[in-house]
């Protein structure tokens, strides 16, 4: 993966984001926001499962001030 790979999905103030992978899918992602870590991560992991991508996995989750 190079820098000019990346992109942003999303931002957030005041909440926290998480980012899950697909193990199958070399491309394949989900993120999700809430208000706490253990919301953020559910949300991203459902929206992984949810576009199609097998196999998904929890990455990291991040909070923001």
């Amino acid at each position: 993966m190079k820098a000019g790979d990346c992109k942003i999905v999303d931002w957030v103030q005041n909440r926290c984001v998480g980012l899950a992978t697909s193990k199958i899918a070399p491309t394949g992602y989900g993120w999700g926001v809430a208000d706490d870590r253990a919301g953020s991560g559910e949300a991203a992991l459902r929206n992984c499962r949810v576009r199609k991508f097998g196999n998904c996995v929890l990455k990291v989750t991040a909070c923001a001030g």
